[in-house]
């Protein structure tokens, strides 16, 4: 074993003056430091292994075992991976034979990680109005969403029916019932995403015309007229004949009008409750009828 070590020894110098150390930056909080040496020649050769850590000259604490790979190019290639970004390591190599006897360390080698790059890239989105129809009669969407981001996920998004003032931000989610804002023209929704990284997103959006309800109509006739639908529904309040107010008059279905005069006014209370809540009066005509004159 004594003539192992001995050319194990000469090998380390060979490594270190002909070796070649270089490392490389994977994802956030991993990186991996790559080497390669000249290959050992001794017949019971085992294989290598490289113990590591975060001081100088040791301890070091960790070990990544290389086994005996097959040169390639000439040298023997390893790997240490798992490292933290930000993190000086140092790094010493031995080899071992078949009893498991080892080689004394070799000269130390330092590689520091690259830190991670802070995330700066606001996500980037999509939202479809009702799967992309052109209109709408109501009020009540629902809003179809698509969100990514490259360095991390996306954690909330936010409405908003200006661009301006903006709901509460709650989870991100594929999909959303909305509420447009009244009035019937073009309505506009707006999106933001919040990435897990604190970025929010510009806004996206999309838009659908609001129009009116393509629903049937139909005319009801309110009071005492024949035929009416909804009788007794129309209530005399007051009416007043010049200057004299008759409102606690009993007579108030019979209307007398000095000769040539006209009526001041005639006020009367129309009960509208029978009309189902969801219908919506677009005309109102109201008749009166002369049954007599004196």
């Amino acid at each position: 074993m004594k003539r192992f070590a001995q050319l194990f020894s000469l090998l380390i110098v060979v490594f270190l003056c002909a070796g070649m150390f270089n490392s490389s930056a994977f994802a956030a909080d991993d990186c991996v430091a790559n080497f390669s040496w000249l290959p050992n020649t001794e017949s019971d050769l085992a294989g290598y292994r490289i113990y590591y850590g975060t001081s100088h000259n040791g301890p070091y604490t960790q070990v990544a075992q290389i086994g005996n790979p097959s040169p390639v190019d000439g040298r023997i290639h390893g790997s240490v991976t798992g490292l933290t970004d930000g993190v000086t390591y140092y790094f010493v190599c031995v080899a071992y034979n078949t009893a498991n006897l080892q080689s004394e360390y070799s000269a130390e080698a330092i590689h520091t990680c690259p830190s991670a790059e802070p995330d700066v890239t606001p996500p980037s989105g999509t939202i479809t109005i009702n799967g992309g129809a052109a209109s709408t009669e109501s009020t009540g969407v629902v809003l179809s969403l698509s969100a990514s981001d490259a360095e991390s996920s996306v954690a909330q998004m936010q409405f908003s029916n200006n661009n301006v003032d903006w709901s509460t931000p709650e989870a991100y989610a594929a999909s959303k019932t909305w509420t447009l804002s009244g009035g019937l023209g073009v309505k506009t929704v707006y999106v933001e995403f919040l990435d897990g990284a604190g970025n929010w997103s510009a806004s996206f959006s999309d838009s659908i015309e609001l129009v009116e309800s393509s629903g049937e109509s139909s005319s009801k006739v309110f009071g005492s007229a024949a035929g009416a639908d909804y009788p007794g529904t129309i209530e005399d309040t007051y009416i007043n004949i010049n200057e004299e107010n008759n409102f606690n008059r009993s007579d108030l279905n019979t209307y007398t009008w000095p000769v040539d005069s006209v009526a001041n006014a005639i006020v009367m209370k129309i009960n509208l409750a029978t009309i189902p809540a969801d219908a919506q009066i677009q005309s109102a005509v109201l008749s009166v009828y002369m049954s007599g004159v004196d």
